[in-house]
């Protein structure tokens, strides 16, 4: 389940989230709530002047996202942990 820092960062996403990963290893679950970690702050600040209830639209966004991260070919979640560990991966 992805933890959050506050109850307020968490809103009503955390229960579609939880059941969207439930069926993923550890080490994937942990990737998914480290991006949410690092990203949510921007995610968020890009959200909250366009909407009035931000918190719901962001709550909806991390649901989409856990259900197409769980989604994604394993295929495609090794080739994320390569480019981590290369991040010039790109300029190659």
């Amino acid at each position: 389940m992805v933890q959050h820092t506050s109850p307020s960062q968490a809103g009503t996403a955390a229960p579609a989230v939880a059941e969207a990963l439930a069926d993923l290893p550890p080490h994937l679950v942990r990737t998914f709530e480290r991006r949410v970690e690092r990203w949510l702050p921007d995610l968020r600040a890009g959200v909250e002047p366009l909407y009035d209830d931000a918190d719901a639209v962001v709550d909806r966004l991390l649901a989409v996202a856990a259900r197409r991260f769980a989604a994604r070919p394993e295929d495609l979640h090794d080739l994320d942990e390569r480019r981590v560990l290369a991040p010039d991966w790109f300029q190659q």
